[in-house]
């Protein structure tokens, strides 16, 4: 019940934001009709966001494959864009995770190794988000405004933060309170917490793989920023590219805040708020930020409908696994949590 209040809580957060929008931008001003090249522009900004999606079940495989979990890659990216999907309208920030989860330890039954997999690779996806908003602060202050020097101090201590919670949560300290300790005794949840914990800790003992991980969710930072810019285009907006390379990851780093479903109404304001830096209309950035939007919804819908309605049998999933389950016996050893 309290999740389903919170639903709606966020959906009534995206009405009212998106309405008061609606109300007090002129659209007949707002409103471009995308011009046949526009929709060149469109159809690169569908087909970047669907690499990003695979980029994104890279990353996660290098991760699963630390654990020994060696499902092929079209699973592991099935997984993603089915949990993209529904992660949109669920009513729990980490929706899309727990489908994620689900569908993956479904087919191989690690559910500890799953978790503590999506636990860092959130962590460092922060990390490298913060890394990128880090320096398009710089710029920012550089190009734009150096008065508004906050953001960038807001920017870097989130970034230490995040960074030595990272670190402490490898520390042999904190395993060793836990196994001690009286939360150990208990059963249920907690139980299972604890084993996700220690999955996760083995992550330590292999740095290169975690090391690799981070530089593609850099590199993956850069997704977003280049199908607003085609976005924009797209509107026959012009717009400099450095203010897409400057605003698009504080803008998503913000937007991640739950108070609103799937963002909507809260991105759109943040682009209103920030491209007005760069001298944009409100209806202008508005639509940036309400297409774009849209457009990565159905960007991931053709795959999520693909991997919905065809679905190996659940036989041949496990023939898979057991014949993939020895290939990366060289990098790591399976973890025994469960």
């Amino acid at each position: 019940m309290k999740r389903r209040v919170f639903f709606y809580l966020r959906l009534g957060v995206s009405l009212l934001l998106i309405g008061f929008f609606v109300s007090t931008i002129d659209f007949r001003e707002a409103f471009r009709p995308i011009r046949p090249l526009g929709w060149f522009y469109i159809i690169m900004a569908l087909v970047l966001a669907n690499v990003d999606r695979a980029l994104m079940g890279y990353k996660w495989n290098i991760l699963l494959r630390i654990k020994g979990i060696a499902l092929p890659f079209g699973d592991v990216l099935a997984s993603y864009y089915v949990g993209t999907f529904w992660g949109q309208f669920l009513p729990m920030t980490l929706g899309g995770d727990v489908v994620r989860a689900y569908r993956v330890s479904g087919q191989i039954g690690s559910k500890a190794d799953i978790v503590s997999s999506i636990v860092l690779e959130r962590l460092l996806g922060v990390v490298s988000s913060l890394l990128v908003g880090l320096l398009s602060v710089g710029l920012f202050l550089v190009l734009v405004s150096a008065a508004d020097w906050k953001v960038a101090v807001i920017l870097v201590v989130s970034c230490l933060v995040c960074v030595a919670i990272i670190y402490l949560s490898f520390t042999n300290w904190l395993k060793e309170w836990l196994d001690r300790g009286f939360l150990l005794r208990r059963k249920g949840w907690v139980q299972g917490a604890i084993r996700v914990y220690h999955s996760y800790k083995s992550y330590q003992s292999h740095r290169g793989p975690m090391l690799r991980f981070l530089a593609w969710s850099v590199v993956e930072q850069w997704f977003p920023i280049l199908c607003s810019y085609l976005v924009s285009q797209a509107l026959d907006l012009d717009v400099p590219f450095w203010s897409f390379v400057v605003f698009i990851p504080v803008i998503l780093s913000l937007a991640r805040i739950p108070i609103a479903l799937n963002g909507f109404g809260v991105t759109e304001g943040l682009f209103v708020y920030f491209f007005s830096f760069a001298g944009m209309a409100t209806g202008d950035a508005f639509m940036i930020g309400f297409l774009g939007h849209i457009l990565g919804i159905l960007a991931v819908l053709p795959g999520f409908l693909y991997c919905s309605f065809y679905l190996p049998s659940l036989e041949s999933r496990e023939t898979v696994y057991r014949e993939n389950a020895g290939l990366f016996d060289d990098v790591a050893t399976p973890s025994k949590t469960e």
